[in-house]
């Protein structure tokens, strides 16, 4: 059920394809009699990419409006706004570091020390993963950090858990982060 969602509200680029196979077919089936019942066929791949079109315009998905929370609170991070990302945290919201658990007011205030105290100037995001199931999300993030003599940090994995609720998705927890490797081809 999850790959026919993503195949028609997300992604419905593989149903074109095979619209537009369909539409080859019946082309040809069209050539060779050339009656009217032929040319109406013509029309039912047509018709039915138009419908696939409107329900991919239409219907957002859960996963589709999580991506554009990720996108705003990218952008909050990049520009080192972080009051605008704990915005994005959730009433419940813990941070596990070190084994212990920290409420988004404290771990806001060490996010503003750190980058303080460590001159970040810079956080960029080299590779993002999101997995979805009904309300819950889980969203891996790899960021690079640069500070302000233009030195960079190793790369971090940061695992991100995720609510849907009234206000939309708000993340309920963040996990210890750790070093990634990466690869940029």
């Amino acid at each position: 059920m999850e790959t026919l969602k993503t195949t028609f509200f997300e992604n419905p680029w593989p149903v074109y394809a095979a619209l537009a196979f369909a539409e080859f077919v019946l082309l040809l089936v069209w050539r060779s009699r050339r009656t009217k019942k032929s040319v109406i066929r013509l029309l039912y791949p047509l018709a039915a990419a138009v419908v696939v079109f409107a329900i991919a315009t239409l219907v957002v998905t859960m996963r589709e409006e999580l991506f554009s929370t990720l996108k705003q609170l990218k952008q909050d991070a990049s520009a080192l706004d972080i009051d605008g990302v704990a915005g994005y945290f959730d009433e419940d919201f813990r941070l596990v570091s070190r084994g212990r658990k920290v409420d988004r007011s404290v771990a806001a205030d060490r996010c503003k020390s750190a980058i303080k105290r460590y001159g970040v100037s810079e956080v960029d995001f080299l590779d993002t993963q999101v997995e979805t199931t009904g309300p819950a999300g889980t969203v891996e993030l790899i960021t690079q950090i640069i500070n302000d003599k233009n030195q960079t940090i190793p790369p971090m994995k940061w695992t991100f858990h995720w609510r849907y609720g009234p206000d939309g998705w708000k993340v309920i927890r963040i996990d210890q982060p750790e070093l990634a490797f990466y690869i940029s081809l």
